[in-house]
């Protein structure tokens, strides 16, 4: 629910695209209304996200869609995807590294979220990117 929340009325109508012309659409889907109660730091979790928006922006989205499920082992699935220029291949296997960035930016927002998720018994993986489709993150937690 606090995801759904962040996204659909705190970044909704606030984050602009990277042309600052017209705002990133924020689509959430939850098909089997799943509840997933866990304990975890609210600041966190929106950081998690706030990292996935940023690079959605740099590269030039102009729409985020989340989708939640739940697998077998009760691990939760949170699917990350937006319609922006991709991550080439050459980056593909450095983008969660320390420090790692193609833009103006610290290099510290993929690395902080996989070590956020990782201390929230979860991990992130880059499912897909390519250019002109956009990129697609899979996060898995576990209770």
């Amino acid at each position: 629910g606090y995801i759904e929340e962040y996204l659909l009325n705190v970044c909704s109508g606030v984050i602009k695209t990277k042309d600052g012309k017209n705002n990133i659409t924020f689509l959430w889907e939850n098909p089997k209304n799943i509840v997933f109660d866990m304990k975890f730091r609210l600041l966190e979790l929106s950081i998690v996200f706030d990292n996935l928006i940023s690079n959605s922006r740099k590269a030039g989205a102009s729409e985020v869609l989340v989708t939640v499920d739940q697998e077998a082992d009760g691990v939760l699935l949170i699917q990350y995807k937006d319609d922006g220029k991709g991550i080439p291949n050459e980056n593909k296997d450095k983008i969660f590294d320390l420090a790692f960035t193609t833009t103006d930016g610290s290099g510290l927002g993929l690395y902080q979220t996989k070590e956020i998720l990782s201390q929230m018994k979860g991990d992130i993986e880059l499912i897909s990117s390519s250019k002109g489709k956009g990129t697609v993150f899979e996060m898995r937690v576990k209770k």
